[in-house]
């Protein structure tokens, strides 16, 4: 695989600060886009064993310098009789972000309980606080209540099937469960929840386990991404979220 570019969106020339000409028939490693090469080797790995890559987490260098985190996805395609790959990187520094809010507000609730509480009101994703032992919610934030559409009353001591908002992936709770029984800890999983009226709102979703007045609890933390899957399906060949890359193979 020489990994030479045969087209590329206007995005990805303005992550790497290049024109067209400048990154057309040369290769990313010629490029510097790697923050490191065994990226590439993982997606060599993939793509050889597997035939696609799926949301691998890679660094891309920018023209500021900067090393921005990526979510890359890759297939084979077939274009006159020759074997290419199609790329997809989506930017996801904003909810890396998100992400190490969640630590921090987990940190703070160590030091001090009534800072978290004006954090925990604070943040604008949906926080939700439930009991480890009986998964019942035990608190809420506003952005919470209204993705969910709910009243506070209406969610707390209660569980989630009790209040539907896994509905519509049913799997999910269960997966969630038993990897933060494995692990203490989730990271970026896309999910949805189910709103009282009924409305579908992707979300991105972290979670851990930390402890409050003596009690394992989980802190989880929704995103919601439904501008970003709309922008997803929109702008295919030229977004503001993606990088994409035909690459040629020999």
């Amino acid at each position: 695989m020489n990994g030479i570019l045969l087209e590329v969106n206007d995005r990805f020339l303005e992550y790497t600060g290049k024109s067209k000409e400048d990154v057309l028939f040369r290769s990313a490693i010629d490029l510097g886009i790697y923050d490191n090469l065994k990226d590439r080797e993982k997606i060599i790995e993939l793509l050889q064993k597997d035939g696609v890559v799926s949301n691998l987490e890679i660094g891309m260098k920018t023209a500021d310098g900067n090393i921005r985190p990526i979510l890359f996805s890759a297939r084979f395609v077939e274009s006159f009789g020759e074997k290419k790959i199609l790329a997809i990187g989506h930017d996801i520094t904003e909810i890396r972000e998100y992400a190490q809010e969640l630590e921090n507000l987990a940190n703070e609730l160590v030091r001090s309980k009534d800072l978290f509480q004006k954090l925990f009101q604070l943040t604008p994703s949906a926080l939700v606080v439930t009991d480890w032992e009986n998964r019942t919610i035990t608190d809420v934030n506003e952005r919470f209540l209204e993705m969910a559409k709910m009243n506070r009353e209406d969610v707390i001591g209660k569980t989630t099937p009790e209040i539907h908002i896994w509905d519509k992936v049913p799997n999910f709770r269960m997966e969630v469960y038993e990897l933060l029984s494995q692990k203490k800890e989730v990271k970026n999983l896309e999910s949805a929840y189910l709103a009282s009226d009924g409305t579908v709102v992707p979300i991105l979703y972290s979670a851990r386990i930390i402890e409050l007045d003596g009690r394992k609890q989980v802190i989880s933390l929704a995103t919601d991404i439904t501008e970003k899957k709309d922008q997803k399906k929109k702008e295919k060949n030229s977004t503001k979220n993606f990088v994409l890359a035909k690459i040629f193979l020999k």
